[in-house]
């Protein structure tokens, strides 16, 4: 089997260089006991040869262009969405790759096998397969709670052959097993693919879609920081009580007071769950911790919801927030609040992102970060709300 690989590199050297490149960031290596044909990760590509030889060589030459497509995209290495398990994952990376004729023995998803749109990045993909997932289990578990019985291998509910998403769900997860965050390997990938000058036989798509994978994501982590560093301000005081840094105790030193105030808005309409709540206020609680006078909590959805809290107490209440359900979301009395409150110098608002734009904005001299509680829900709001401040998302 090594040996038909070999071929198909020697061919690549030729006519592939672009993939030829990547593939050498990684091993070859030998895998009797898995149950797929061919994988990666962890910095190896796996094969069974046996699996192997039941394929002919165009299908092998195919299958080894799409795990090195997969390395070029990155998907193995990145930081996975939130509670995705691998099969979704690797089905993710298929919708990512342009639907052109590269492939006619590999049978890849494509977004129309799941009534989503093209063009959209791998997380967005992740993240809508799960919530089809996860209704197309509810409706299983349905049927068979109504005396229904377990459909036979290859057949859908009604008899049929099997559809992509419950095709999908029986699938194992022996192909993205292997995929875990990697920060180094991301960057090695990335910098093989920015000295690409010849890209050989690949469509201007798929070009297109793997120097688009190489634009870093958004590290809440990173927004965060610089936030918190912009709105610390401290007022300054002398003291004989410290030395003054060039001329010791023969003049007075000086200690800087905390000043800022920070305003704390969470969405409570009932779209954001108290898992992405306990995430959040564990988030706040470690960044703004220090440096920051005083934090302090609002609910809201339509209208502003119950009394003031500070930060420590509010993330002691997560449980008891208000869930009234009924997706109502009004972010411009948010914004009235803060500029009514005029003591308040930052304001944080965090929900899922859906609701209008406000018109009028807070006041110039503040500051404003919003947090959405997932990637999916960032990206479909951002063209909206980044206007307004800053974003990021934080699952």
């Amino acid at each position: 089997m090594s040996d038909r690989i070999s071929k198909i590199l020697e061919q690549w050297s030729l006519r592939e260089p672009a993939l030829i490149s990547v593939y050498y960031t990684h091993q070859l290596e030998v895998n009797n006991s898995m149950k797929c044909t061919m994988r990666v990760g962890k910095r190896k590509i796996e094969y069974n040869p046996a699996r192997v030889n039941l394929l002919s060589d165009p299908a092998l030459e195919e299958m080894l262009k799409a795990t090195v497509l997969r390395i070029c995209l990155r998907h193995p290495y990145e930081r996975q969405p939130y509670g995705c398990t691998a099969n979704i994952l690797k089905a993710a990376g298929d919708l990512v790759l342009p639907p052109v004729d590269v492939f006619t023995y590999a049978r890849l998803y494509s977004p129309e096998d799941f009534n989503l749109p093209k063009n959209k990045h791998f997380e967005w993909y992740a993240y809508k397969l799960m919530e089809q997932a996860k209704n197309a289990m509810n409706n299983l578990k349905s049927i068979a709670a109504n005396g229904g019985e377990e459909n036979e291998e290859g057949k859908s509910i009604d008899g049929s052959k099997l559809k992509p998403l419950e095709k999908l769900l029986k699938e194992g997860a022996e192909e993205a097993a292997l995929w875990e965050e990697d920060d180094e390997m991301r960057e090695i990938i990335k910098e093989r693919v920015e000295q690409i000058t010849n890209w050989g036989t690949l469509p201007h798509e798929i070009q297109e879609a793997i120097m688009v994978a190489q634009i870093g994501r958004i590290d809440y982590r990173k927004v965060l920081r610089a936030f918190s560093t912009s709105i610390v301000s401290s007022e300054r005081k002398f003291t004989r009580m410290r030395p003054n840094r060039r001329l010791g105790y023969k003049a007075m030193g000086s200690k800087h007071d905390m000043a800022s105030q920070l305003l704390v808005a969470v969405d409570v309409s009932g779209s954001v769950d108290n898992q992405a709540f306990a995430k959040f206020f564990r988030i706040i609680t470690n960044f703004f911790k220090y440096g920051v006078e005083k934090t302090d909590v609002i609910q809201f959805d339509c209208e502003i919801k119950n009394e003031v809290l500070p930060l420590d107490k509010a993330s002691e209440k997560i449980k008891s927030f208000v869930r009234h359900g009924d997706g109502g979301t009004n972010f411009q009395i948010v914004f009235d609040y803060f500029s009514e409150h005029r003591n308040y110098d930052a304001l944080i608002i965090f929900s899922d992102g859906y609701a209008p734009a406000p018109t009028k904005n807070i006041p110039p001299r503040a500051k404003l970060l919003w947090v959405i509680d997932s990637e999916s829900n960032y990206m479909e709001n951002k063209d909206e709300l980044s206007p307004l401040g800053r974003m990021c998302f934080i699952m």
